[in-house]
Order: C-alpha cells, then structure tokens, then sequence
C-alpha cells in the first residue's frame, strides 16, 4: 500500500498518523506548509478518504500503521 506513493507522500503519510499538523510536518522535512498540503490531498485522493480520520482508519484496517 505504501508504494503507491511517493517517498515524500510516505513520509507525510507517516507523520500525519503520528498526529502532527501540516506545520509541524513541514517543519521536520524542511519544506513549506502549502507542499504538505499538496502531497495529503495526493494521498487521501489515491485512498478515496476525506480526511485525516478517515486516513487514520484506512491506515489501522490495512496494517499501515506499526506500533
């Protein structure tokens, strides 16, 4: 699942399920808060979610997300 996005959106993907904010993603990759947006609605499109919650659960019921 994870490979059908690109390494940045994985990335995104991964801090998003941490529970960061746009900000605060765009903080640790060193990028601008309006990229990080871009690469979510990339990801929740390819997902058909609309959210993050909505992301959070798609992640927990297809093992994307370890403990």
């Amino acid at each position: 699942m994870l490979q059908i996005c690109a390494t940045q959106e994985r990335q995104v993907w991964q801090e998003a399920l941490k529970g960061k904010s746009n900000a605060q993603i765009a903080k640790v990759m060193q990028s601008k808060e309006s990229t990080i947006k871009t690469h979510m609605s990339a990801i929740m499109q390819k997902f058909s979610v609309r959210s993050r919650a909505e992301l959070l659960v798609f992640s927990a019921k297809n093992g994307a997300i370890r403990e």
